[in-house]
């Protein structure tokens, strides 16, 4: 689950950080992938869950240490500020062993003070306005853009969004194998197609690891409008609970269909909340689909951030499974 989903979806506490609202998560420190809102334990590496406090941020593509609290321009580069999360902290001046993940008070009796941090996958905004999707092995990034030219450039970056010397992985587009360029900045190669949208389909190998990952790549000639969700609100009605998650398959479908794999999560979690809400008024008569599109959910956030089709459209089967048997739950 991306940490943009986390903030989304998970409830306002009341602890105040630099002057702005905070957010409380449970991570595993060796697999970012593993999110809660409550104590647990890793599903992967059975270590214990960590708290931490997440705080929603501006800062600049280029200048990472920036962290305002509204839109505007970077003080130092002029460039237009970005969605961020970053990671809040409370120490004790002078005591840099003293570091916590909630407020409290230090030695001598006094507050403890906030800050804000970098934190890892906290950014997955596109550098060079391309797609960027997250590796399966939960640490790389990368960026596929397509010049006026139609030539495809793949560019990695590590599990803070910095750019990474390319050299060590090697890929390839469709059957076409991807070259460094000079200054070893990107992967590259000509992708001649004269269809619309453009589909990449891309096979990268990281540095140390036996099988390739797949990723694909839809470029459309006309930028894809913004799609920023109204607010979301759970209906009081059973009858209108099953209309709002046939929207939000609707939803689902289109953005399925236009490639658009890293906004899969909103939609998808949205009928997650859904279909809970209507097992409290409908009960186990669709406890079963209920249980399958909960799972379906999760898993379309998981390949939508990874842009694995392939992936991405098997989970999706399994959605609209559960949403047909809701549907014929609702009829009987």
């Amino acid at each position: 689950m991306t940490l943009g989903a986390v903030l989304a979806l998970l409830s306002l506490v009341s602890v105040q950080a630099v002057g702005r609202e905070t957010f409380p998560v449970y991570l595993c420190s060796f697999h970012p992938d593993e999110q809660s809102t409550g104590p647990g334990r890793c599903s992967t590496c059975g270590r214990e869950l960590v708290l931490r406090t997440l705080v929603s941020s501006y800062s600049c593509p280029m200048h990472a240490a920036i962290d305002e609290d509204a839109e505007g321009s970077c003080p130092i580069c002029g460039m237009n500020l970005v969605r961020t999360t970053r990671e809040v902290q409370w120490s004790c001046p002078g005591r840099a062993d003293i570091v916590s993940s909630t407020p409290g008070l230090c030695p001598d009796g006094r507050p403890m003070e906030s800050r804000t941090v970098m934190m890892a996958h906290g950014d997955h905004n596109p550098r060079h306005g391309g797609i960027l999707f997250m590796a399966p092995n939960g640490y790389h990034h990368l960026e596929g853009t397509r010049t006026e030219e139609g030539e495809f450039r793949l560019y990695l970056y590590d599990d803070f969004t910095r750019p990474m010397d390319v050299a060590g992985f090697s890929a390839r587009a469709g059957d076409v194998p991807m070259v460094p360029s000079a200054e070893r900045s990107f992967l590259s190669t000509k992708f001649e197609s004269s269809s619309d949208p453009v589909e990449v389909v891309v096979h990268l190998r990281f540095p140390g690891e036996a099988e390739e990952a797949r990723f694909d790549f839809i470029f459309a000639s006309v930028p894809m409008a913004s799609q920023d969700p109204a607010e979301f609100r759970i209906p009081e009605s059973a009858v209108e609970l099953y209309r709002e998650i046939l929207r939000r398959n609707e939803r689902v479908q289109d953005l399925i269909r236009r490639g658009a794999w890293p906004d899969l999560y909103i939609p998808a979690l949205e009928a997650k909340d859904l279909v809970l809400a209507l097992i409290e008024k409908e009960g186990e008569r669709v406890g079963r689909p209920a249980k399958k599109l909960v799972r379906a959910a999760w898993l379309l956030d998981t390949h939508g951030d990874r842009g694995n089709r392939l992936e991405v459209e098997a989970a999706y089967r399994l959605f609209e499974e559960a949403v047909s048997e809701l549907e014929a739950a609702h009829v009987e």
